[in-house]
């Protein structure tokens, strides 16, 4: 069940790449693109647009109402420049949100702690294993309830409001939080890229499917979009009830 609500889910967000673009800011934590490998999986090559970094980010072409999903990479030493970039455009970025976007902030720095809107990144937390909460169980659906990594995560996540996905199993905060902000979303996640995760890159590829769908910005799906969608939400109810 798990795997045939993931298939609808990247089959929906796909269906819609075109008329409702997708965009990944990374330059290259640990001079590797595995955030690149990350989008591809979800949306497919061709489907986003990528900035190799925060310098050439110009907010203008990105938080607009033609872009339904964001990820902003700060994993490494680029969580400074990604905070810089936070702090400059926080009217615009939040502007976007609350009309409608969905906004993944993940940061597992060495520099410094991030933070924006309701949420804050704290490094270091040097997670070397996760574990999904009842939340994160339903919305990662590739992603097994308890993985390790060299170091799963470096940041924790706090903020008023905000739903727990997974926790650290060192300290027992979360690792990756969101809440709803107006029409739109917001995705903190402390996780490192998916090159240092004994379970591969299902964990990382769960976080930005799930928060992509939860944008609002773009145009309204076609009807066999919506098709797609009510398949994965039939999906999603039904291991709700099976759980329950």
């Amino acid at each position: 069940m798990k795997k045939l609500i993931l298939a609808a889910t990247l089959s929906l967000l796909s269906a819609t790449s075109a008329m409702a673009s997708n965009i990944l800011v990374s330059q290259q934590p640990w001079g590797e693109d595995r955030d690149v490998s990350n989008m591809t999986s979800v949306f497919g090559a061709g489907n986003f647009t990528t900035y190799g970094s925060y310098a050439s980010a110009t907010v203008g072409s990105i938080f607009n109402a033609s872009n339904r999903f964001v990820m902003l990479e700060g994993g490494a030493s680029t969580d400074s420049p990604l905070a810089s970039y936070l702090g400059l455009n926080t009217s615009a970025i939040m502007s976007w949100v609350t009309s409608g976007g969905a906004l993944l902030i993940q940061s597992a720095g060495w520099n410094t702690g991030i933070h924006f809107g309701a949420g804050t990144l704290t490094y270091p937390d040097g997670s070397g294993c996760g574990t999904l909460t009842a939340a994160g169980e339903l919305a990662f659906t590739t992603t097994a309830s308890n993985q390790c990594g060299s170091s799963i995560a470096h940041d924790t996540v706090s903020g008023a409001g905000l739903t727990s996905f997974m926790n650290s199993d060192d300290s027992l905060l979360p690792i990756v939080a969101g809440l709803e902000v107006g029409a739109g979303y917001i995705m903190y996640s402390g996780l490192t890229t998916s090159q240092f995760h004994f379970s591969g890159a299902s964990l990382v590829n769960d976080v930005i499917a799930f928060t992509a769908a939860q944008g609002q910005a773009g145009t309204v799906p076609e009807p066999a979009s919506m098709a797609l969608l009510g398949l994965g939400l039939a999906g999603m109810a039904a291991v709700r009830r099976r759980k329950a």
